[in-house]
């Protein structure tokens, strides 16, 4: 069996509570994150950001809740993350192990784990996976960090999403570069790459739909690559003679950064100057500067959250505080991806305290039963839809949190969350950024 371990064990945020405070709601979250190969360079960043939340949250005062009957209630969270080697079956593996838990292990020490209420997700390169298998489990699964459409597509109705969907990265994009007068657009990506892939083939068709409306805008070269011929000697030289051969005059690159630079690099070797860059920056927006040098002096990208974005919420602060507070606890700079880990408990808790507040959930938690609670039909009453109820009566609580998730309005410190009927994050803008000389 591929490598999975439990890395992170009852970070008991809100510490239990005397019964003469009220009732506790005691929710086990789970996460798995990919430690190994390509998941590497995102695991600090995603574990950091899902500890900091609950680190943070373990030292708010306690938060007394009353539920729709009177009776209060206070939510405490208990995170467990589970890493794994990015594998396909690394990645089944750990999520399995959250899913249905894990007994005590007597050889290796390792405390063991109940089965997850809810889940966090980790990565992209695993996210396709890991939401068929919590959408099959029956546990809502809330991604923090993958944007891929078509890992929302699917229709999986367990499975929500808190960045801005990939698909609507390019369209502003691609508008202003037809207002500005370019026309001659030259589009490259690896075809391998199902992320990298799907922004530049929607950009294709929206440079069709464009061209029917501004005559002479389109695509004059697309170059598809595989990563055998990228390590191919000469390959991004024999990329820039085909850009500078078509006299393109924008260029559109899916692809991580260090192949854009080689290709701008190929093309100033060329003396063919672009009028304008965009290019996929992904999880390296912070390191755009070393990468491009000054190959790419005003390269457009498109970003998730950067600090001094002005968004806020009472919890965390503005964006700004948030990367003040994180560096400052964790020693690291807090990127689109920590800020999301954060923000995704932040909002998992927004929806806890909403189905708190809609339903009567002291009967069930007088005997001490969040399984039941969230996972047994009809045990909750919560208001009908007459009575302006955010979710449903007689229900489970797992359908009622599903419910208030899906018609949440809430402005976080990363950004607006409100999700589509694909439970993508509809109301988070993209945010086109420029790198200045």
């Amino acid at each position: 069996m591929a490598a999975s371990q439990v890395i992170s064990v009852a970070l008991l945020c809100l510490c239990m509570l005397p019964s003469s405070l009220g009732l506790a709601l005691v929710v086990n979250v789970g996460a798995t994150v990919g430690r190994d190969g390509p998941c590497a360079p995102l695991f600090n960043q995603t574990v950091l950001g899902y500890r900091y939340f609950f680190n943070q949250l373990e030292r708010q005062p306690v938060m007394l809740l009353n539920d729709a009957s009177g009776h209060q209630v206070t939510i405490q969270l208990r995170l467990w993350l589970a890493s794994h080697d990015c594998t396909e079956s690394g990645a089944a593996s750990a999520m399995q192990s959250l899913i249905n838990g894990m007994p005590p292990d007597s050889k290796t020490g390792a405390p063991g784990n109940p089965p997850v209420h809810v889940l966090l997700g980790g990565n992209s390169i695993n996210a396709l996976q890991d939401g068929i298998q919590a959408n099959t489990a029956s546990r809502l699964l809330l991604h923090c960090c993958t944007a891929d459409d078509f890992v929302y597509k699917r229709g999986l109705p367990y499975v929500f999403g808190l960045l801005t969907p990939s698909s609507t990265y390019l369209p502003p994009v691609l508008r202003t570069m037809a207002l500005r007068g370019i026309k001659r657009i030259a589009v490259v990506f690896p075809g391998e790459l199902a992320t990298h892939a799907q922004l530049c083939l929607g950009a294709l068709q929206q440079l069709t739909q464009l061209g029917g409306v501004k005559p002479g805008f389109g695509s004059v070269v697309v170059l598809n690559y595989t990563a055998a011929e990228v390590e191919a000697k000469g390959f991004w030289q024999a990329a820039g003679n085909q850009v500078a051969r078509v006299n393109a005059d924008a260029l559109i690159a899916c692809d991580q950064p260090d192949h854009t630079s080689q290709l701008l690099r190929a093309l100033n070797t060329l003396d063919h100057h672009l009028s304008s860059v965009w290019l996929f920056a992904g999880d390296h927006t912070h390191d755009l500067p070393t990468l491009l040098g000054s190959n790419a002096e005003y390269a457009l990208t498109t970003v998730q959250w950067l600090p001094d974005l002005p968004y806020s919420d009472p919890f965390f602060g503005t964006a700004a505080d948030y990367a003040a507070a994180f560096l400052n606890a964790t020693g690291q700079e807090a990127t689109h991806v920590s800020a999301a880990a954060s923000a995704s408990g932040y909002v998992l808790l927004s929806a806890l305290k909403r189905v708190i507040s809609s339903c009567d959930v002291s009967r069930i938690l007088q005997s001490n039963a969040t399984d039941s609670l969230l996972w047994d039909e009809g045990v909750l009453t919560c208001q009908d839809a007459s009575s302006g109820n955010r979710g449903a009566a007689n229900t489970s609580g797992d359908e009622a949190l599903r419910q208030e998730l899906s018609m949440i309005e809430a402005d976080t410190f990363f950004g607006h969350v409100g999700f589509s009927g694909y439970r993508e994050n509809i109301n988070h803008p993209p945010i086109v950024a420029q790198r200045a000389k």
